[in-house]
């Protein structure tokens, strides 16, 4: 019996071994997966200055040296092509500037605007011209136009220097009386017909702005010192509304 039993025990043995090899041959490896890294993102170029504010489309214009400088530029801003809402950098340049281009100040130099002296000491050298595509139009009797074709509108921006910015805003107060005489060649308004009569408050954006319009918002004089996001200030001067209120936009994006 003893015998009987030791084969029964060794046989189980056997077995048992047998089932756990076979078993342990046949188990499925353990898969290891290995996270997948994440992409870096590219980081996004800052705001630096007016340049990467605006974009790289440029228009181009070159001024002669014709003693009335108002019809030439008006007629070549109608020769760029704009769409409503569009912004396009102007490169102006002249023969007697050679292939320096035109600052603000340099272009109001152009148009014999008289500004007061202490404005061009007030102002850099990270300057911009731009052309907006205007869409927002007025009939005679301030109605809104609903098919309105794009117009042209002007905003010169020009940064401040950081002397000047406690003393500019009454730089330009005091200019506002005589704006509108120097500005409407430049800025192709009737000035007879200044609507209110004086400079007027306005916000934008929480931004203080001064404006006169002639005699809607399309046609105007809009001007504001805006801190832009790269925490530079900007003087900016527009002939309307809508044009002054998307220089804002832009300066304050990030």
């Amino acid at each position: 019996n003893s015998t009987l039993f030791t084969l029964i025990a060794l046989g189980a043995l056997i077995i048992g071994a047998t089932y756990w090899f076979v078993s342990s041959r046949t188990q499925e490896p353990e898969i290891v997966i290995s996270p997948t890294p994440s992409e870096t993102p590219t980081p996004t170029p800052p705001l630096e200055n007016l340049r990467s504010y605006f974009g790289a489309d440029i228009a181009p214009i070159e001024l002669s040296n014709t003693s009335n400088p108002s019809t030439e530029f008006n007629n070549q801003l109608g020769s760029i092509e704009i769409a409503g809402g569009q912004v396009k950098k102007v490169s102006i340049t002249s023969a007697a500037k050679g292939s320096a281009e035109y600052t603000p100040s340099d272009l109001m130099d152009r148009f014999l605007v008289n500004y007061p002296p202490q404005l061009k000491d007030a102002l850099g050298t990270d300057t911009i011209i731009l052309l907006y595509g205007q869409r927002e139009g007025f009939d005679t009797k301030g109605g809104l136009l609903t098919d309105n074709l794009v117009q042209r509108r002007i905003i010169l921006i020009s940064e401040v220097e950081d002397a000047a910015e406690a003393t500019l805003a009454d730089t330009l107060r005091g200019w506002e009386p005589t704006m509108a005489d120097g500005l409407s060649g430049l800025f192709n308004f009737n000035k007879t017909k200044a609507n209110p009569k004086t400079f007027t408050d306005n916000t934008y954006q929480g931004r203080s702005l001064r404006f006169k319009n002639f005699p809607w918002p399309d046609k105007s004089i809009d001007y504001g010192i805006i801190t832009a996001s790269n925490g530079r200030m900007y003087l900016l001067i527009s002939n309307s509304r809508e044009s002054v209120f998307t220089g804002i936009d832009q300066l304050l994006r990030k």
